[in-house]
């Protein structure tokens, strides 16, 4: 449990200071800026089914609301990270650099963190409850995240005759126009 607390407590701290520390390194690449919110969805996503796992342990059907929270947290992380891909590959594709994170995505990952770090310090109902009530909220400041992608994306589709969407992702290669 401990590892798992410490766990979550390193990825909120790395999080916030890995971009910083590259740049004032004058070390940052795009490689840097595309893999690392990657990595951070992977990790808050296995720490929280993790904690749906103990949470499921302890109180069985109890846990339903929470697992259902992560699940749909874990869904909408990968279609984040899929539309946010798309506005990277069209702004590319443009010779632009795309916005960076926009202030709904700094608030859900801090809720997505307070979840995890509080559900594994109180493994009680109270935890349980306050866990899932961070975590369904950290839900819609991610809907409000790829909101702002899908409108960067049609901003940036006014721009090219050929274009991206959240919807036809994989059907659409940036060098051929749709």
């Amino acid at each position: 449990r401990l590892l798992w607390i410490l766990g979550a407590i390193l990825l909120i701290v790395s999080d916030g200071i890995d971009g910083e520390f590259a740049r004032g390194l004058c070390t940052e690449s795009r490689y840097g800026k595309a893999v690392d919110p990657i990595a951070d969805k992977l990790l808050v996503i296995s720490i929280a089914i993790a904690l749906a796992f103990e949470y499921t342990g302890l109180y069985g059907w109890w846990a339903a609301p929470f697992v259902i929270a992560t699940c749909a947290v874990g869904v909408h992380e990968v279609m984040l990270a899929m539309t946010g891909a798309a506005v990277g590959l069209q702004a590319k594709r443009l010779g632009i650099d795309p916005h960076g994170s926009v202030d709904a995505g700094k608030a859900k990952f801090a809720l997505q963190g307070f979840a995890i770090v509080f559900g594994w310090l109180c493994l009680n109902p109270v935890g349980l409850f306050v866990s899932t009530s961070a975590l369904t909220l950290a839900l819609y400041f991610s809907m409000q995240s790829r909101k702002a992608y899908i409108d960067q994306l049609k901003a940036l589709n006014k721009l090219s005759p050929g274009h991206f969407s959240p919807h036809n992702m994989a059907s659409t290669h940036p060098s051929s126009p749709s």
